[in-house]
């Protein structure tokens, strides 16, 4: 790196907003932070944080919609228009030695803006930074060459350098005329000097993106590929989705051939455009419109990667059908109606089948949601992991301990999208507990790890976990089970019900789509209701969004009590089931048993009180006190014991009257063993 300290003053082209394509005046670094620490754009910034700080859609929204009319630089310099239809030298573009990396919160939740300000002013090539206008990321500039051809090698050195330091770039940033918006942040820092950045090797991949292919493509296998798309996406899809396209068929051809083929494949697609200069029919309406269309203009990979490489079609329609949206075809009243005319005629039996077929018996139908909730380290995800077990080997879930009962299930795939667990976490847990449960079958053994496909998602953003969950309905059958723990990574608030209501929506619309049974794992606080739905924080909007919710209460016995209310089964309400460290399944427990069990265990209780009592009555009567000073507890504690022996037929009680003192003597029966049942008392 250069010893040399950043050049005197470097300019900067300000423009008013993000949708302008002339800039207002050109303003030094030194400057622009200034003003960013002094507060010049402060109301504006605050206004925009303060719909983010709703933490809602629709405030994600207005802070979107509020930011794109912050004024913004170009942080390589000047250049005398931002429209891409112009060449190179009508741009006029000058770099001022500098690039500006964006480190977005949401790419580094491990990280607060502290840290990320202390990890990237560490580098010897940062001259400043200051923090992004949504408040929980940061923007740095780099002192780089002044020359745009190694933008991309200084991008990919600032790139690898802050991977290693735990950090994720935003790479929009690589476009070196990406806008950075002003914000504001009295912290901002401005170091006095700085290396200058050496560029490295650019990735292939990179390149591809980064790189437009100026003409070179052969117009045949553009007109093909064109073609194609539109018979595969239609061309009934919005403005903007088709701009991507046609901004990337010019760039492939050639800007004269590029007009030529919107005339013929696109007809009816003239985007509206802002300056009367320009023909509507013509690629560089279409580039001059992008602004008024919300599109950044800024942003390559929004326009360029909708035909990434011309030569791989395949590719070309993923991407492509990935920024295409379907078309929405508005659908009538009648359309929703429910007819209930084909069903007078049917049996009892044909009624029932009305109903789609079972998951796991009394739990989970195809199509249905279910949420397990319980408080943290109560089992839970042992307890669903099992679950998928027993569907994987169509075996019945939570069965007695000789194998009877349970919950029957109907063999299928099982997906589980962990949400919290490090891949080594989660095969420890499905090899520790399928190497115990099925010690002696490794037939099932190997059914099991065939039929069960687990993801770790750990550390991953909502948006990119869901965009997975798009990704596996491809993989899923109906009848299969999904899994996806936790919720509180998509939703960390459960009382944002907004969004909670959001992702269960997705939730339940996946089930319906592909005809799987999903179970979603839920955290609670709440306790001491026997009611599953009033167990869950947010209650409402699970209550009515889940088929099924099952609320887990763990006793001091180590027993986990199964509250469930499922909408579309009867007679199940309450499952007891105790963790067994022998097979690492989770065993049925019958009531009586449970009751039987907590009887015999009181009166073993008891026959320890009694034992001492038996010492202590061999010198005659005793005092409650007396008995409290045997047993080590206070006179209080000691009274109810005492009742207990009483009621068992073991003691005499013998109460003078007030102000006496309470005499306790041993009866004949309490001197030997107790030969009866342990019925309560």
């Amino acid at each position: 790196m250069s010893e040399d300290n950043a050049p005197a003053s470097p300019l900067l082209s300000l423009f008013p907003k993000a949708t302008a394509t002339e800039q207002t005046e050109s303003i030094t670094l030194e400057e622009l932070f200034r003003r960013i620490r002094e507060g010049d754009w402060r109301s504006e910034v605050n206004a925009c944080r303060k719909h983010l700080r709703k933490g809602t859609e629709a405030g994600l929204r207005a802070y979107q919609e509020a930011k794109k009319t912050l004024p913004a630089v170009i942080s390589t310099g000047t250049v005398k228009t931002r429209r891409r239809s112009v060449s190179d030298e009508e741009r006029g573009a000058v770099h001022s030695g500098y690039i500006c990396l964006d480190f977005d919160g949401k790419d580094n939740p491990d990280h607060t803006l502290d840290d990320l300000r202390r990890i990237v002013l560490a580098a010897d090539f940062v001259q400043g930074v200051f923090a992004s206008p949504s408040g929980d990321g940061l923007k740095a500039f780099v002192r780089v060459p002044a020359d745009f051809d190694q933008h991309l090698g200084c991008w990919e050195a600032a790139r690898q350098h802050f991977a290693a330091c735990g950090l994720t770039l935003d790479e929009n940033t690589a476009d070196p005329f990406r806008f950075c918006f002003v914000s504001y942040d009295p912290d901002a820092k401005w170091k006095a000097s700085a290396k200058e950045l050496e560029p490295v090797a650019v990735p292939e991949k990179l390149k591809r993106e980064r790189t437009p292919s100026n003409g070179t493509e052969d117009p045949a296998h553009v007109r093909k590929v064109l073609q194609q798309l539109v018979d595969k996406i239609g061309p009934d899809q919005k403005r903007r989705k088709w701009l991507h396209i046609l901004g990337a068929t010019r760039d492939g051809v050639g800007f004269d051939l590029g007009n030529a083929l919107v005339d013929e494949f696109f007809p009816a697609v003239k985007p509206d455009h802002d300056n009367a200069g320009d023909p509507p029919d013509t690629l560089d309406a279409t580039w001059g419109s992008l602004h008024g269309l919300g599109v950044d203009p800024d942003d390559p990979a929004k326009m360029f990667d909708a035909l990434p490489d011309l030569s791989d079609p395949p590719d070309l329609f993923r991407v492509a059908a990935e920024k295409s949206e379907p078309v929405q075809t508005r659908r009538s009243l009648a359309d929703y109606r429910v007819d209930h005319s084909a069903t007078l005629s049917l049996s009892s039996e044909q009624i029932d089948a009305l109903r789609p077929p079972y998951v796991i018996d009394g739990f989970l139908r195809q199509a249905e949601v279910a949420m397990v909730g319980a408080e943290s380290k109560s089992r839970k995800s042992w307890l669903v992991q099992d679950a998928g077990f027993s569907l994987a080997t169509g075996t019945p879930w939570l069965a007695a301990a000789d194998g009877m009962g349970g919950f029957a299930t109907n063999k299928a795939k099982v997906h589980i999208f962990d949400l919290e667990l490090n891949d080594s976490e989660v095969k420890y847990r499905f090899a520790k507990a399928r190497a115990h449960r099925f010690a002696e079958s490794p037939v099932l053994a190997k059914c099991a790890t065939d039929n069960v496909r687990a993801y770790s998602l750990d550390g991953l953003t909502g948006d990119e976990i869901r965009r997975l969950l798009a990704e596996l309905k491809a993989t899923v059958s109906p009848g299969d089970l999904v899994i996806i723990d936790c919720l509180y990574r998509l939703v960390p608030d459960g009382n944002e019900t907004e969004k909670v209501a959001d992702i269960l929506g997705v939730a339940k619309r996946f089930a319906k789509e592909t005809n799987a049974g999903v179970i979603v794992v839920d955290h609670f606080r709440k306790a001491g209701d026997d009611k599953a739905r009033n167990r869950f924080v947010g209650t409402f909007v699970k209550q009515a969004s889940a088929s099924t919710l099952v609320a887990i209460e763990v006793t001091k016995e180590d027993v986990l009590v199964l509250n469930i209310d499922a909408r579309t089964f009867y007679g199940v309400n309450r499952v007891h089931a105790r963790f067994n460290p022998e097979t690492y399944a989770f065993d049925s427990i019958p009531e009586a048993e449970l009751e039987r069990q907590r009887r015999e265990r009181a009166f073993e209780e008891e026959e320890g009180w009694l034992e001492g009592i038996r010492q202590l009555a061999e010198r005659g009567a005793f005092t409650t006190a007396d008995a409290g000073a045997l047993w080590n507890v206070k006179r209080q504690s000691a009274l109810p014991r005492l009742e207990k022996l009483v009621k068992r037929g073991w003691l005499h009680k013998d109460a003078p009257g007030p102000g006496k003192t309470t005499k306790w003597n041993l009866k004949p029966e309490g001197r030997g063993g107790f030969d009866g049942d342990f019925a309560e008392v």
